[in-house]
C-alpha cells in the first residue's frame, strides 16, 4: 500500500499563480526543513490556476523526463504570459465576457511539449477540482452545482481528457465559458455528461472530506501538508478593487455566479476552510502530523485579470518572504489564531 509523505495544496486566483510558484521555490530553497517532492510519496492537488501550477508541478519534478522547473515552466510558460494568450474580449460583451480559445491553444502547446495527453499522464497522485453545473427549468442558472475531483489514479478518470478538466478547473464563471470535459472512446468514467466552472466556485477545496480525507483515513496520516495560496482581499476596499479591476475589462455587472468568486478569493473564505480542516482533524484524526499555511501578505494586490506581470509578482512575493522568514509556513493552528477576526 502506497504511503504518502507529503501534499501540496494549490488555491490558484486566475493571474496571481506565479505567487504560489514563488512560495514553492522558497519552501525547497530553506536551509532546514527544505520542501521535497516526488510521485513516490507527494499528493498535489489544485483548482482553478492553481492546477495549472499542479500540472507544471508534475512535469518538471516527475521521475522519467522531467523538464526545467525554472528554465521551462518558469521562464518559456508562465513568465512571458500575455493577456491575449489566455482571453479575448467579445464584442459586444455577452455573458461569458471572454473568448478562452487562446488559452486553449496555450494549454495544448504546454501539454504537447509535457506530453500529458490525460489525466493518467500525471505522475503524481493528483487531484485537479471542478464545479459541476446542472441546468434546471430555468435555464439562466446552475443549481445542484457540486464540486468533483478528478483524480489521475482512479480508472474511471484517469483516461479524461487533461486539457479539458484544466480548462474545466480555470472556468471562472460568467467571466470565462463553462466546459466540457470528455473522455478518450473506448474508456468509461464517471464524470457527468455536462457543463463545468471553475473549481473554486463553491469555495476552498470544496468536499476535501469526501476525497483527500477518504484517502488519508485509508492510506495513513500524513508527515506534513502545505496550504499554498496567493494573497487574498482581507477587505471591503481590496474586494471592492478587485472588482473595480473586472469592470475595467468588462464593465460593471451584479450576478450570482460574480459574487460567488468574488467571495471566494477572499480572507475569509480561505479561512472557513481552515477551520474545516481543523475541525475534521479534530473529528478523525489530523490529515498530517504538521499543517502549514503559506500565503503572503504584502500590501500590494495585483489584478486577478491581468497575466502580464507573473515575474514582477513572482520576485515581489520572494522578496516578501525573505523580509519576513517566519511567515513562510506557519502551523495551521497557528494562523488560524491569529487571523480569525476575518471570520467575523
Amino acid at each position: 500500500m502506497t504511503k504518502f509523505k507529503n501534499a501540496i495544496l494549490l488555491t490558484g486566483a486566475a493571474a496571481r499563480i506565479p505567487q504560489e510558484v514563488a512560495i514553492f521555490d522558497k519552501l525547497q530553497e530553506r536551509s532546514t526543513n527544505s520542501l521535497q517532492i516526488s510521485e513516490s510519496d507527494t499528493i498535489l492537488v489544485g483548482f482553478s490556476s492553481g492546477s495549472l501550477n499542479l500540472a507544471g508541478l508534475n512535469a518538471c519534478f516527475r521521475e522519467k523526463n522531467p523538464l526545467k522547473w525554472k528554465e521551462y515552466y518558469q521562464e518559456e510558460v508562465l513568465f512571458p504570459l500575455k493577456n491575449s494568450d489566455v482571453y479575448v474580449k467579445k464584442n459586444p460583451p455577452l455573458i461569458p465576457f471572454f473568448n478562452t480559445d487562446s488559452f486553449r491553444e496555450t494549454l495544448n502547446r504546454f501539454l504537447e511539449k509535457t506530453e500529458m495527453n490525460h489525466v493518467k499522464d500525471l505522475g503524481f497522485h493528483s487531484y485537479i477540482l471542478t464545479q459541476l453545473s446542472r441546468k434546471g427549468k430555468d435555464k439562466k442558472h446552475h443549481i445542484d452545482r457540486e464540486t468533483l475531483w478528478a483524480c489521475s489514479k482512479n480508472v474511471l478518470q484517469e483516461y479524461l481528457s487533461l486539457s479539458d478538466v484544466l480548462m474545466a478547473s480555470t472556468a471562472i464563471p460568467i467571466v470565462f465559458p463553462s466546459q466540457e470535459i470528455h473522455c478518450e472512446t473506448g474508456h468509461e468514467t464517471d464524470f457527468p455528461e455536462r457543463e463545468y466552472h471553475d473549481g473554486g466556485t463553491k469555495g476552498t477545496f470544496d468536499n476535501f472530506e469526501e476525497y483527500l480525507g477518504k484517502l488519508i483515513t485509508e492510506k495513513g496520516q500524513l508527515e506534513e501538508l502545505y496550504i499554498i495560496s496567493p494573497r487574498r482581499e482581507k477587505s471591503n476596499e481590496d474586494i471592492s478593487e478587485t472588482k473595480k479591476s473586472i469592470a475595467e475589462r468588462f464593465g460593471d455587472i451584479e450576478h450570482e455566479l460574480l459574487k460567488d468568486l468574488l467571495s471566494v478569493i477572499t480572507m475569509r473564505t480561505f479561512l472557513k476552510f481552515l477551520v474545516k480542516l481543523q475541525e475534521w482533524g479534530e473529528t478523525n484524526f489530523p490529515i498530517a502530523q504538521n499543517i502549514y499555511v503559506c500565503i503572503p501578505e504584502m500590501e500590494n494586490s495585483y489584478k486577478i485579470l491581468d497575466f502580464e506581470k507573473g515575474e514582477e509578482q513572482y520576485n515581489e512575493v520572494k522578496e516578501w518572504f525573505s523580509a519576513h522568514p517566519e511567515k513562510l509556513a506557519v502551523p495551521l493552528n497557528e494562523y488560524i489564531q491569529r487571523h480569525e477576526h476575518h471570520l467575523a
